[in-house]
This record gives structure tokens, C-alpha cells and sequence, in this order.
């Protein structure tokens, strides 16, 4: 088991290295779109649920990149059976009718068998082909043989592909929807400071910099002393203040929609320059984990904080309680982007996907497929948050987060 457990996620490494992610861009880039001319737009004005569009925007990438089920008919009807198997998974495990934990083991059946089907024909069409490609981690899984030389059945391949597609459709929504829940615009305040001390609002990263440094200027020159000087730390505070408050996170997606032409998808370098915005996501995933919990077992016996684990001990840790040590990020319950500028936290302090050996191998799949998505909706709307203060239950906002979609003036 411990064998087939290496040769597969040696594969998945390979499938998903980053190299190998960085042209799925353009096609993250069309699904997103896709979805907004069909789904966003016709509800610009009324509510949306940022957590089931987040959800629906996963999955579809999930079947279609990692799976390769690019006909839509092929997962209809999947979306609900997947959210079925995960409210399973994290609910008592009694397996009688009418459980939660029954219909997740029901749905989780019907699932591998469809999948199966998918695999099957996926199976016929590569053994007809001289020279089979690797398109997908299907198409991996079925022409990669075991350690000892035989090739996975049909049956192995769905459940492997069950499990990556799960891990690729949840916790990934999650950091959307959160990221959304947490980063803001322009703060009414300070743009209605900037308008007071008259000099316009920045619209470029450039622009961003020199107005708040203009503003300390004037602050300083018409409401303190004149002849106060300020330091270079207390403009550095200035300007990260002013890259929260007027959502850098959107000044950077226009910059480069602006020097996109008409209908010309995103590219990995497109991805490359989103720094901030990949900052903002980071720190909301610091905040908001989208896993809450791991289990590790102990190699050795060891002491933690006076205590004696034995070896070989399971050891439940919580995401939380590392990513707001106040040891490593100072103000912890503070929403603060700039963190993660330069070399960032401490190795092992921030852990969203893991750390060392066994970090996740779908991290920068992750992070593309997150910056995508943020991209298409800042591009197109504002939002306003219908409920800003949705509470959270378990691991998610209790309504899903409903916002209301409002299109660029053209």
C-alpha cells in the first residue's frame, strides 16, 4: 500500500508540477470566462452566492484539467453528489438510512461507477493511438504501470481520481470564497480623505505610490505642525495602509486587462505579475485555512510544551494555532497583506498547504486556478457584500457568502 501510495502521488507530481500547470492558464482563464458571460453577468444587480460560484468554477476545472471529461453532459448532476461525499466525510460515521454519512457512501458509489465509464472509454480511445499522450491524470493513471509492471484497473483508477478531483474542488472554493469575505476597496475614508486634500484617487500602481506619499505631504502640511518630519518608516506604514485600503489587489488586475487585446486569454506571465493580489489570498488563507485540522503520527518519542508524545502516537494539530502565533506574525488577528512581501513568513509558520515533503502537489495548480478567478471577477464587477458580517460555521460562511455583482461602467 505504502508502494502504490508513492508511484501515484509521483505521478500527480509530475502532472502538476509547475512547469507542467503553466499552460492551463488559458484554459482556467476560458472556463472563467465562460462562466461569467453565462452565469455572472445575467445576475449582475441581483444576489449571488460567492461560495457555490466559487464551487461550480472548481469543479468544472477539476473534471475538465485533471480528470479530462471536457463534454459538459459527462458531469452533469456530479456537482451535488460531490458536496454530498464531502458533508459525508465530515460527519458522524453511521451508515444508516437517511444519515449524512449514507448518502455520502450512496453518491460516492454512483460517482466511481460514472467515472469508471468516463475511464473505460477513456481506456479504448488510448489503446487505439500508437503514440498515447498524457493529456490528463487519467490518461497518466491508465498508461503508467505498478512497481510490479501490470497496469491499474478501471476500478483503482476512479477511486484515485475521485480523491484528487475532491481535494481540488473544496478547499480551493473555500479560499476563494474567503478571500472575498475578507479583502475590501477603497476605504470610503481615506478616499474621502484623498478627495479633501484635493488630488484625485490612483488608478495605476505608480500613481498608488506617489499619491500616498503625496498625501503625507499634505496631511502634514495643512493638519499638523509644518515643520513636522516624517520618517521614512512612518511613509513606508503610509503606503501600506494606502495598498490595503484602495485594494492594490484591483489596481494590479486593470494594469494588465488594460494591456490585454480583445479576447486574449490570460497567460502565465499575466499570472506572474498578480504579487499583491497572491499576497491578499495568502494572508487570507493564513486568517481562514481552508483545512482546519491535520494528523500526523509521531516517528519518535518527543517533548511539546512540557508534554511527552510517544512514538507512535496520532497527533491532531490545528492550521489556527500556527498561523496566528504572535512569535512569528505580530498582531495576528490583523489583516495585513505585506507579510508575505520578500521572503515571507518562517519556514513551517505558514502551512495552508502543508510544509516540507509531503506539501501539497497541487499548490501552484492552487494558486492559478485562485488568481483566475479573482481576475475575471474584479475585472468585470464591483461586489458589495449583502451579509458583511456572515457567520461562520464550521469552516464556511453560514450563507455562503451572497454578494450583489454590479458590471464596470464601460
Amino acid at each position: 500500500m505504502v508502494v502504490r501510495s508513492k508511484l501515484s502521488r509521483e505521478l500527480i507530481a509530475v502532472f502538476l508540477k509547475p512547469n507542467a500547470v503553466q499552460s492551463f492558464v488559458p484554459a482556467m482563464d476560458r472556463v472563467a470566462r465562460e462562466l461569467v458571460r453565462k452565469e455572472w453577468e445575467p445576475m449582475a444587480g441581483r444576489e449571488v452566492v460567492v461560495y457555490e460560484m466559487a464551487k461550480k468554477y472548481t469543479f468544472e476545472l477539476a473534471c475538465q484539467l485533471l480528470a479530462g471529461i471536457e463534454d459538459p453532459e459527462h458531469w452533469a448532476g456530479f456537482h451535488d453528489r460531490f458536496a454530498s461525499v464531502l458533508a459525508g466525510i465530515t460527519s458522524v460515521p453511521i451508515d444508516f438510512p437517511g444519515t449524512t454519512f449514507s448518502k455520502a457512501i450512496k453518491d460516492a458509489r454512483f460517482l466511481r461507477k460514472k467515472i469508471g465509464v468516463i475511464i473505460k472509454e477513456g481506456k479504448s480511445r488510448l489503446e487505439k493511438e500508437e503514440n498515447p499522450s498524457i493529456p490528463d491524470l487519467v490518461s497518466g493513471y491508465l498508461l503508467t504501470p505498478d512497481e510490479n509492471g501490470k497496469f491499474r484497473s478501471v476500478d483503482d483508477t476512479a477511486e484515485k481520481i475521485l480523491g484528487i478531483m475532491i481535494g481540488a474542488f473544496e478547499t480551493t472554493s473555500m479560499a476563494l470564497t474567503f478571500t472575498i469575505k475578507i479583502s475590501r476597496r477603497a476605504s470610503p475614508c481615506l478616499s474621502r480623505g484623498f478627495q479633501r486634500f484635493n488630488f484625485s484617487l490612483p488608478t495605476t500602481l505608480g500613481a498608488l505610490h506617489e499619491a500616498a506619499m503625496e498625501g503625507i505631504i499634505k496631511i502634514s502640511t495643512r493638519v499638523l505642525d509644518p515643520n513636522t518630519q516624517f520618517s521614512y518608516r512612518w511613509k513606508e506604514w503610509a503606503w501600506r495602509g494606502c495598498r490595503y485600503d484602495f485594494g492594490m489587489e484591483a489596481i494590479e488586475i486593470m494594469e494588465i486587462a488594460k494591456a490585454k487585446g480583445p479576447g486574449e486569454l490570460l497567460t502565465w506571465g499575466d499570472i506572474q505579475k498578480m504579487r499583491y493580489t497572491w499576497n491578499v489570498v495568502c494572508e487570507t488563507m493564513r486568517l481562514a485555512p481552508p483545512a482546519q485540522i491535520a494528523f500526523k503520527e509521531a516517528l519518535t518519542d518527543f517533548t511539546f510544551a512540557g508534554y511527552t508524545i510517544p512514538k507512535g502516537w496520532k497527533i491532531c494539530w490545528s492550521f489556527h494555532s500556527t498561523h496566528k502565533d504572535p512569535a512569528y506574525f505580530p498582531n495576528p488577528e490583523e489583516f495585513d497583506p505585506t507579510r508575505f512581501e520578500g521572503n515571507g513568513p518562517t519556514t513551517y509558520t505558514y502551512v495552508p498547504f502543508g510544509g516540507g515533503n509531503r506539501m501539497c502537489l497541487g499548490k501552484e495548480y492552487a494558486r492559478q486556478e485562485i488568481l483566475v478567478f479573482i481576475y475575471n471577477l474584479v475585472k468585470k464587477f464591483h461586489r458589495k457584500k449583502l451579509i458583511p458580517n456572515d457567520r461562520v460555521v464550521f469552516k464556511s460562511p453560514e450563507n455562503g457568502l451572497p454578494i450583489c455583482l454590479t458590471a464596470h461602467e464601460t
